[in-house]
């Protein structure tokens, strides 16, 4: 059975992120991966990247990360895969408490007033 991780965070909950962690020489993007644009929230340390046509949150890229471990790998979010939903039912999610140790939660930005 394949395990993705399912994150409690804001971040997480908000985006619906179910994430795999391939080792980044493993992930290959056919098209489109030099358009996503980043958010960064919380501590800014580590950019979620996401379509900026569709919005979809695509991974957490962690090559800025401080530790060895996370910058050989990327965090992908399995709902963009072509036809996970025929998938999902047969995943084991590993619930990570996200909440309590990813430091601040999400806030909404401050938007200019049209």
């Amino acid at each position: 059975m394949q395990t993705a991780t399912a994150c409690n965070c804001s971040i997480c909950t908000k985006n619906g992120y179910l994430f795999v962690y391939p080792k980044c020489k493993d992930v290959v993007f056919h098209s489109g991966e030099h358009h996503l644009s980043s958010y960064r929230f919380g501590g800014k340390k580590k950019p979620h990247k996401f379509c900026p046509s569709c919005g979809t949150s695509v991974l957490i890229d962690f090559s800025e990360s401080a530790r060895d471990v996370e910058r050989e790998v990327t965090a992908i979010n399995i709902r963009t895969f072509v036809d996970i939903e025929d998938i999902l039912g047969g995943l084991e999610l590993k619930p990570v408490d996200g909440k309590s140790k990813l430091g601040p939660a999400y806030s909404i930005p401050v938007l200019p007033k049209d």
